[in-house]
């Protein structure tokens, strides 16, 4: 592929969340200063690194001097915004609350990284962990065992049984484990390949501790993102449909589009969540409740807030309990390997000094 068709692939992708995010919060920042909105547009690109958000907000002030809207700039010119974020700004712009449309998308993108970051800061222990483990394991089983066991062979040394299972591993086990390893993967592809992502996201959401947090993060920007647009008065089956779109859990956006279908075929939102299986049964209440009150947004803001500080909650619980966790396992695992190992060889060197 040439680098024209490379450039002209990039450019015909959707922004991401990230380019989005960084978009907006220049965008709002210009509306809320003195500046002239086109000179503030092109005084910002200058000062952007991204790429495809440098382009943009040249683009946007191009449509800006020809006498568009803002909001008419961001919908009509060579922005690849989301289908999402097109809606919303829409609909923001019919409410004339375009600049705080914006300000609180920039709000619930930046809190939804903050999210990630913390998820993955959950992770990164444990993974860092492991891998130096296989890495000790695998200069363990190839270098330290072979040799070791010459050295007892050739001196006729009584081996107990978990050294026999350690030399074992060594030459043969190790191929099932890296079978299995390889089997699990092969599953996990098949799963992901053939059923799709929102399937994937299921198995995912099955993870101990993990799942939850993925799970939780998913339904949380789907209460914040219908929101955001309920409030600028588009129609609960319309912004279900926006919402599905923008949700990035592939599981829960295939749960709002069901959610879509049925709302739109009479069923209020909080009867449709509970034919869900996928649906967390505590925000039910919580958005009938809504419903009946007439105040949807305010019980969104809620479940928002309750799948907040769950993610929270367990992101600490784990941080605080995942290390120690890891240090027993591994430091229970390095003294079966040194018993094992090395229990021969003190025999034998008491041997040899007698």
């Amino acid at each position: 592929m040439g680098a024209g068709q490379l450039m002209k692939r990039k450019g015909s992708e959707f922004l991401s969340t990230e380019e989005v995010t960084e978009l907006t919060e220049e965008i709002v920042r210009i509306t809320e200063s003195n500046l002239p909105l086109s000179d503030g547009l092109r005084a910002a690109a200058t000062d952007v690194s991204n790429l495809r958000v440098r382009t943009g907000l040249s683009q946007l002030a191009d449509c800006i001097e020809h006498g568009k809207t803002l909001d008419e700039g961001l919908v009509s010119s060579g922005l690849r915004i989301p289908t999402y974020l097109s809606g919303l700004i829409q609909a923001g712009a019919r409410a004339g609350k375009l600049p705080e449309v914006l300000l609180q998308l920039t709000d619930h993108y930046r809190s939804s990284q903050d999210q990630s970051r913390q998820i993955w800061s959950v992770l990164f222990y444990p993974l860092c962990l492991i891998g130096l483990m296989g890495i000790v394991l695998a200069i363990v089983l190839f270098g330290v065992i072979p040799e070791l066991n010459r050295i007892y062979l050739e001196f006729e040394v009584e081996l107990s049984q978990s050294t026999l299972s350690l030399i074992w591993f060594s030459k043969i086990g190790w191929q099932y484990v890296v079978g299995a390893m390889v089997g699990a993967l092969l599953i996990a592809i098949l799963i992901r390949v053939l059923g799709g992502s929102a399937s994937w996201m299921q198995v995912v959401a099955t993870i101990p501790g993990f799942g939850k947090i993925m799970q939780w993060q998913g339904f949380a920007e789907f209460s914040e993102l219908l929101r955001l647009l309920l409030m600028q008065e588009v129609p609960l089956g319309e912004s279900l449909r926006l919402t599905a779109i923008a949700v990035r859990n592939a599981n829960v956006a295939a749960v709002t589009h069901e959610l879509a279908n049925q709302v739109e075929n009479g069923r209020s939102l909080a009867d449709a969540m509970v034919s869900s299986d996928q649906v967390p049964p505590h925000m039910i209440p919580v958005i009938r409740l809504g419903e009946q009150n007439d105040k949807l947004p305010d019980s969104l803001r809620i479940v928002y807030e309750l799948f907040e500080g769950q993610i929270d909650l367990r992101s600490r619980l784990l941080l605080s309990i995942l290390p120690p966790v890891m240090f027993l396992l591994i430091g229970g695992f390095v003294v079966a390997l040194l018993l094992g190992l090395f229990t021969p060889l003190l025999s034998l060197i008491q041997y040899l000094a007698f």
